[in-house]
């Protein structure tokens, strides 16, 4: 049959031709997709603008991985993450905005695999390479939509990096509106909206200390922990707040409050001082008031100045501090893991003092206390004189 229309005979040729370069692919060829960088988006359903670059690197460590479909995790070598570890350290907002597509529009595997590296990447901190770049605003608003309308377990695995970068960008109420509404995700997101906002986030955690909730009022509290290098007019707006919380119905709030207390001037610090002296007669001393109090000595106290971190061990209130611990630790009145606490906070400050006390334990009926003795002996080391 002869086809009038030459516009119709030249799409039938080239239907043919077509049809006879596929017949010479072989069957592999014929199957694969169009050639890319990656099988990742080129953009996803958020606005998000993953790196295609290190999509393909994220897919090819989760291949390496092995997935457990029930729990939605991934096992993976240590050795395998120690280089995606890094490039996620370096690589700052273009990591962050592709490990948030990831968990957004990848694969289950993949997805199982960049959100708990956004929980470990970004836990204390949003990280150097990070935290003094600017964030793009659609990155923002998608890390505030992953809070808020993600499952738990994985709104759970994004939240860290959620609560840095929005309390940072000015968008606390947003966050404050969803940990209303998502009750599990208060003890993550609460303690870090001052670590950027800084006291700009003091309303907020003021107004979760006073709620009915003691876990989300404690970790309100806790926001302080990470807000480091406190001036000296923060400490002066603070120190009348965390005296009042001295007297809140909360063992967990009070502890919390005397712990920040050392880090102002002299007078609030021996009130803190005190009570926690009276809270271990009164048994109301709680493990976190324990820990807090020994992390107050540790050179690594970023609220403390810098210049004094070296030596705050040994500085008077600390050695006050050293012998409150050892009382805690020498009081059969207190529960084991109380003192099993104190030992834990003496010995990375005061390992000959946590060594004395270890040696009087190691024979203790209560076993897992003589076993926590023996463990901060050998921390502790052999030399007396430390």
């Amino acid at each position: 049959m002869r086809l009038r229309d030459p516009r119709l005979h030249a799409l039938v040729m080239i239907a043919a031709c077509l049809g006879a370069c596929r017949s010479k692919q072989t069957p592999e060829q014929q199957a694969a997709p169009a050639s890319s960088a990656s099988s990742g988006p080129v953009k996803s359903s958020r606005g998000l603008e993953p790196n295609l670059e290190f999509w393909a690197e994220l897919e090819a460590v989760a291949a390496k991985c092995t997935y457990l479909e029930k729990k939605d995790t991934l096992s993976c070598a240590s050795s395998t993450l120690e280089p995606l570890k890094s490039k996620i350290g370096s690589e700052g907002p273009m990591a962050l905005e592709t490990l948030l597509a990831a968990v957004f529009d990848g694969s289950p595997r993949l997805a199982a695999l960049a959100g708990p590296q956004m929980r470990n990447a970004y836990e204390r901190s949003l990280g150097p390479a990070l935290e003094q770049a600017p964030i793009p605003e659609h990155v923002v608003s998608a890390l505030i939509a992953a809070l808020s309308e993600l499952p738990s377990t994985v709104a759970l695995r994004v939240a860290p990096a959620a609560a840095f970068v929005a309390s940072r960008e000015g968008r606390l109420d947003e966050l404050m509106q969803i940990v209303e509404r998502r009750r599990e995700l208060r003890a993550v997101v609460l303690p870090r909206v001052m670590r950027y906002a800084r006291l700009g986030a003091l309303g907020d955690v003021k107004k979760w200390v006073t709620s009915d909730d003691e876990e989300a009022a404690a970790g309100a509290v806790d926001a302080l922990r990470l807000m480091e290098d406190w001036t000296a007019d923060e400490r002066k707006q603070l120190t009348p707040w965390l005296k009042e919380l001295l007297s809140h119905g909360s063992n967990k709030v009070r502890g919390k409050a005397a712990s920040f207390l050392l880090e102002c001037d002299d007078e609030p610090a021996a009130q803190a001082l005190a009570w926690f002296n009276a809270a271990l007669d009164g048994k109301q001393l709680t493990r976190d008031a324990v820990y807090g109090f020994g992390r107050h000595c540790h050179p690594e106290n970023r609220a403390a100045p810098a210049e004094q971190r070296a030596t705050l061990a040994s500085s008077p209130l600390c050695s006050k501090i050293e012998l409150a611990l050892d009382r805690v630790a020498a009081d059969e009145r207190s529960e084991g893991s109380l003192r099993e606490a104190a030992l834990e906070a003496m010995v990375t400050v005061w390992p000959k003092r946590a060594r004395q006390r270890a040696e009087t334990l190691t024979k203790h009926s209560d076993g897992h206390l003589a076993q926590i003795a023996d463990n901060v002996i050998k921390i502790a080391g052999d030399d007396k004189t430390k």
